[in-house]
């Protein structure tokens, strides 16, 4: 039987993953540049590929799905606002600082996760680390080695 912090953590990631498909929607809707828009826009395809991975395991642990969904879309709605007012490079120095300790949630999350789940969790993680990647790229002015990182997971991700 998973631990009360295994399945805390599979909740958590569900709400970030919709957090995520709604804001990288609403940066690249807003982004002027059209190629970091594409970036914005496929990493929200990778949010949503995470998210509907996820779901079954929060389904399974009884989350009150309604209140993730919700949650994470009032997040990225008090996000939004002032990270699409930013210039993108400002966007990517929001996150970079943040996505080591995601990581570190989800390879935690992964040592926790019962046998049968701990594909869909190493996919978490890798879409953490890809993220992270990307962002890295971005910072470095390489936009399209940042499309190439989230194209690189997206493909090499199974959708089931």
């Amino acid at each position: 039987m998973p631990t009360q912090d295994y399945i805390d953590g599979v909740f958590r990631a569900f709400e970030g993953e919709v957090y995520g498909e709604r804001l990288f929607k609403a940066l690249a809707e807003d982004e002027p540049i059209g190629e970091v828009s594409t970036v914005w826009s496929r990493i929200g395809d990778m949010e949503r590929l995470t998210k509907a991975r996820l779901l079954p395991l929060a389904v399974g642990y009884n989350g009150d799905l309604e209140d993730l969904i919700q949650r994470g879309r009032e997040r990225a709605g008090e996000d939004i606002p002032p990270l699409c007012s930013k210039p993108w490079r400002a966007v990517v120095e929001h996150f970079i600082p943040k996505t080591p300790a995601a990581i570190g949630r989800y390879t935690t999350l992964k040592g926790l996760a019962p046998k049968a789940e701990r594909a869909v969790i190493g996919q978490l993680l890798g879409h953490g680390q890809a993220f992270a990647a990307c962002m890295h790229e971005l910072h470095a002015g390489h936009i399209d080695a940042a499309a190439a990182v989230i194209n690189r997971f997206l493909e090499a991700t199974p959708v089931e």
